[in-house]
This record gives structure tokens, sequence and C-alpha cells, in this order.
């Protein structure tokens, strides 16, 4: 009895083997469905694994040349860089708004590429699997857009080969900035600006507070100033900047020779005066020499200040 059951089942699992391995493909089907779903689960977690971070965008308003630094902060490797999408959107000198993709072209070798192209001009510490991106790595990317800056604004958008964004621009790097902060004095002490007069004149009428300054690669200005002291009515106070050595004066966002910035404050009220982010001038973003300087005085009033800063950002 035993011996006739085992039979009849191994009868009938023979015969329904034999059912299925009938059908066209079934057996393939079988394994392409195991070999997708692991593909699947690999491919998620590699975007998992992938995280990116862009910062430190470097501009010359007037240039085609926008630069910025690409970090891996996750725990893939970034390679696969033909397959990246590179999305720079700004105000183009000729066209207005623009947007555009651009090409990866490898190495830069310390060139710039040709328009409508980026490359990667040096990846730190890149020991272990020399031209990939690992983690804690950081690469020095190099673009060149199709025509010149028109202003200062514009937005960068990087694209890995497996979909993870990183997005930053002007109006939102924020501490990602590259910055430098520039004290004419501290608030220890208060300076008095002695008979400033009406016509435009450095700060305290003496070149010792003069400075030079390599505002490479960053774009805009702000300054941090405490009037403690009023002036007269009508006196103001703002930035100059020299490319000769000191022979030609410039607003330092106007770039107007023997003319004060358009970005000034006022010394009639006490208080911290803070400006909001302004472009520099083409001509400034350079190796230049800079000074404070103002107007407006009556030659009795004298406004002094506690706090004199000024501020630069990439």
């Amino acid at each position: 009895m035993g011996l006739s059951v085992a039979i009849s089942g191994g009868i009938i699992l023979t015969v329904f083997m034999l059912i299925l391995l009938s059908l066209p493909g079934f057996v393939d089907k079988m394994f392409s469905i195991g070999d997708i779903t692991s593909q699947v689960t690999q491919h998620e977690q590699e975007i998992s694994n992938t995280e990116i971070d862009a910062a430190h965008p470097s501009i010359l308003v007037g240039s085609s040349k926008i630069n910025f630094t690409l970090l891996n902060v996750g725990s893939e490797k970034l390679w696969n860089f033909e397959d990246y999408n590179l999305f720079i959107k700004y105000r183009g000198a000729i066209s207005g708004n623009l947007t555009e993709n651009l090409t990866f072209s490898g190495k830069c070798f310390g060139i710039v590429p040709s328009s409508g192209n980026w490359c990667i001009e040096s990846i730190t510490n890149d020991v272990m699997d020399p031209g990939i991106i690992n983690t804690g790595e950081e690469a020095t990317i190099w673009t060149n857009i199709k025509e010149n800056l028109a202003t200062n604004p514009y937005i960068i958008s990087i694209n890995t080969d497996n979909g993870v964004v990183d997005t930053i621009s002007t109006s939102t790097c924020g501490a990602e900035c590259d910055q430098i902060i520039l004290n004419f004095s501290g608030d220890e002490t208060t300076w008095a600006w002695t008979n400033k007069a009406a016509a435009l004149q450095e700060l305290l009428n003496t070149p010792r507070y003069q400075t030079q300054i390599d505002l490479t690669g960053f774009s805009q200005f702000r300054y941090v100033f405490y009037v403690a002291t009023i002036g007269t009515a009508g006196s103001i106070t703002g930035f100059q900047y020299s490319d000769d050595g000191g022979a030609t004066w410039k607003g330092l966002d106007n770039n107007i020779a023997g003319s004060l910035s358009t970005a000034t404050f006022s010394d009639n009220t006490i208080g911290l005066k803070i400006g909001v982010w302004t472009d520099l001038a083409t001509g400034a973003q350079s190796d230049i020499r800079l000074r404070v300087a103002g107007s407006g005085g009556d030659g009795a009033l004298d406004p002094a200040y506690g706090t004199m800063q000024i501020q630069f950002r990439s």
C-alpha cells in the first residue's frame, strides 16, 4: 500500500514537472525575474548610498567661467561622469536668461574646457582609485558656458548617473559660499573722522587704512559699520578700489573712476549699518587695493565709528 502511494506520487510529480518544462521559456522567465529583482535591489541600494554636495561656487561677471567643488558625502563611489547631467541657469550677456546642459570632457589639466563643457581639474587626496571621487574626497569642477554672465545670480544643478541631484546658487549657497571678512577696526575703540569734507575723500583723509586684497573668485560684498557719533546731514560712507596701485580709484560696485560705490550708508543716525549683498564691479574681482571713502561732510561735525567691516562672498 505504502509503496503504491509513493509510486503514484512520483508519477504525478514527474508529470507535473514535464508539463512545466514543456511551457516555452518558463525556466528562463523564472531566472530572468530573479535577475531583475536582484538588479532593482542593487540599484536602489546604490541610490541610497549616493550623496553629493556641490559648494563654493566661484564666478566672474563678464566671464563665461563658473567653477565649484563637488564633495562625495555618501558611501558610493562617483565615477561614471559621462552619464552625469550638469545644468547651469544664468543670464547671458547676449541672449538673456539661458539654461545649459554641459557635456563632460574629462580632466582639465589646467586648461579651461571648451564652450558648453565641464571638466574635473583636481580631486583631493586622489591616491586610491585615481579619477574616482571616493567617500570624503572633493573634486574641483571647471565649466565654460556659452555666453558671458551679465549678472551674478545663477543656479548650478548636477545629477549623478543614478539620479541623485544637488543644486546650489548665489542666492542659496549661504555658508557654503567662500567668504572673507575684512576689519578696518574692531568695536574696542571709536574712530572719529575728523573734519570730514563735502568732497569725496578717503577714511580719515589718510592712506594708512588702505589694504590690498585678492578678490579673484568673489562676486559680492556688504558692509557692517557701527555709527557711534553722527555726522552732518547728507554725510555718507562707501568704498573704492584701485587696480593700478592707487593711481585711480573707482566705485567698488559701479566701476566709475572718481566715484564712491553705489552701496553707501548714512552717518546721520547712530547704530549698526548692515548693507545688502551687492555685486562687485568686474574690475574689482582681482588683486586690488581697497579703501573706505565718503563725502557730504561739513568739516565740523565728525562722524565716529565702532566696528568697520566689509565682507565678501563667492
